[in-house]
């Protein structure tokens, strides 16, 4: 406290105005703090009002479609159920019959809705009618998903989703599958095969590559297929599995699932390529590359299904144009430019290697493409074989123009050959390392056009290759180790595939990528 009785003690000017000064710091701090928490408080409300009006709309909207999917019924189907018109669209606008509700809520929903045509098959038919809602997708018409399959035995119908194990979908682990995807999955399971027997069966130093020897060119081309269309289809395997779950729910297995494909790749599959426990290098292969599109898909489902779309186009479509770029010319940065879109064989010590051989960009984009596409195999069977068709054709005839005017797409030009054959052959031989914009249209394009064929594939042969597709991590792990042993147990077979005491040779030029794998040579 100042005292202006003494003229000695009386504060100066300066004194007045520096305290003058710390009270308006304190006055400002004060206001600039409540006027951000109103802020906020108003941004948050704002998000709400905004929540809550999305989900409005998205809840009438769901409602309009069950109605009209309600409307298309017949009288004979409705009788067969046991349950009135009626009584559905009372508990549709009350929300009982949502495929996101549980057990409870489905049962007690229809043990209370009037029933007009008791029968004693009545409780069997309603038993069917809970079971298909509770399995029904979100994202798909309510009433169409829980009521079709019960219209089989009077109007035999195979275009629908759920439909028994021989028709087009089954259910596994409570989800439902698409037989289209676990067959197109399989199948390039079975061709892949094709391509690893040959990496340990065929003699050392071939090039399947050279469009001089087709038989053996073709045996390498048809593999190409193989991993564009398999983590394509991972992509849309995880919308598939995300359509009932909470965003943070899916990132988070995204994540995990990932890390864990990234930890086998450098320990199970080792093991299996190489049958030793000399841990003196790595091979970043398709195991690696899955899971590290897994990680980074569970940070893109964060955002908008078109931006993940806009990004996945993006990297397969722009990256050809980084094709210059060398990791050389990066400095220190130069391998993570490696990782990313540059080959390489990395020293990370004085006697460890990593051979980076599948890259980063695009196969991320490749898995964000088939999450954001996810959505149209939750059409109907007509709509969606439609949209495959479509897309799949406009990608294989993109692929054909730009090929043939070599203009961009691929580092590599084609160019006329002695022959015919031999200048379709180097017409398709597009670069995998990385993977160039012509060779991801090239491979997905008849994937999407085979994923349109076989929506309606039946039979014995199908069914058998679907086995495979259904458990693709298993049938991967197995078939590296059987092919490996049986090249080990026949005599005279001496492929730079055999086991022993690994190490990478000192190849200073590693393209084109197709002769790495001679590069693992046995030492002693």
């Amino acid at each position: 406290m100042y005292n202006f009785t003494d003229p000695r003690l009386r504060p100066s000017s300066y004194e007045f105005a520096r305290q003058a000064h710390f009270q308006r710091n304190l006055l400002m701090q004060a206001y600039l703090r409540n006027a951000a928490r109103g802020v906020v408080a108003l941004v948050r409300n704002l998000a709400k009002t905004c929540a809550r009006l999305a989900k409005r709309i998205a809840t009438e909207r769901r409602l309009r479609s069950d109605m009209r999917a309600l409307q298309k019924l017949d009288d004979r189907t409705l009788a067969d159920i046991g349950v009135s018109r009626g009584a559905i669209e009372y508990l549709l606008r009350r929300g009982r019959l949502r495929p996101s509700c549980g057990w409870p809520q489905h049962i007690q929903g229809v043990r209370r809705a009037p029933l007009r045509h008791a029968r004693s098959t009545a409780i069997s038919t309603r038993s069917r009618f809970t079971i298909l809602l509770a399995e029904s997708l979100r994202s798909e018409s309510l009433m169409s998903f829980a009521l079709e399959p019960l219209r089989r035995p009077i109007f035999p119908s195979a275009g629908t989703v759920f439909e028994k194990r021989q028709m087009s979908g089954t259910k596994a682990g409570g989800r439902v599958r698409l037989n289209s995807i676990d067959l197109l999955r399989g199948l390039v399971m079975v061709v892949m095969a094709l391509d690893h027997t040959r990496d340990f069966f065929a003699a050392d130093g071939f090039n399947p590559r050279d469009v001089a020897e087709p038989a053996l060119f073709l045996t390498r081309w048809i593999t190409h297929f193989c991993a564009p269309t398999f983590i394509f289809l991972a992509g849309i395997s995880a919308f598939l599995y995300g359509a009932q779950r909470k965003t943070g729910e899916v990132s988070r297995y995204l994540l995990t699932r990932g890390c864990w494909l990234v930890l086998i790749e450098f320990t199970v599959v080792r093991l299996g390529w190489t049958f030793s426990f000399h841990f003196d290098h790595l091979v970043v292969q398709v195991i690696f590359t899955i899971g590290a599109s897994m990680i980074a898909l569970a940070a893109l489902i964060h955002l908008p299904r078109w931006a993940i779309a806009t990004i996945g186009i993006a990297m397969i479509v722009s990256h050809n144009m980084f094709d210059a770029v060398k990791a050389e010319q990066l400095g220190a940065a130069a391998p993570i430019w490696n990782l990313l879109h540059q080959p390489a064989l990395l020293d990370l010590g004085p006697s460890f290697k990593l051979f980076v051989l599948y890259l980063l960009i695009p196969w991320i984009g490749v898995m964000a493409v088939g999450y954001a596409l996810g959505p149209l195999f939750t059409l109907e069977r007509a709509a969606r074989v439609q949209s495959l068709l479509v897309l799949g054709a406009t990608i294989t005839i993109g692929f054909v123009v730009l090929r043939a005017t070599n203009l961009y797409g691929d580092p590599a030009p084609w160019a006329a050959q002695n022959g015919v054959l031999a200048t379709v052959l180097a017409f398709i031989n597009c670069e995998k390392y990385p993977p160039s914009l012509l060779y991801l249209a090239m491979t997905l394009g008849p994937g999407l056009l085979l994923l349109a064929a076989f929506d309606s594939a039946r039979g014995i042969v199908a069914d058998w290759i679907m086995t495979f597709g259904r458990v693709p991590f298993f049938y991967y792990i197995a078939h590296i180790f059987l092919i490996h042993a049986l090249a080990v147990l026949l005599p005279g077979r001496r492929s730079a595939m055999l086991p022993g005491r690994w190490a990478l040779s000192r190849h200073t030029s590693l393209p084109p990528m197709d002769l790495a794998w001679p590069a693992f040579t046995r030492c002693g």
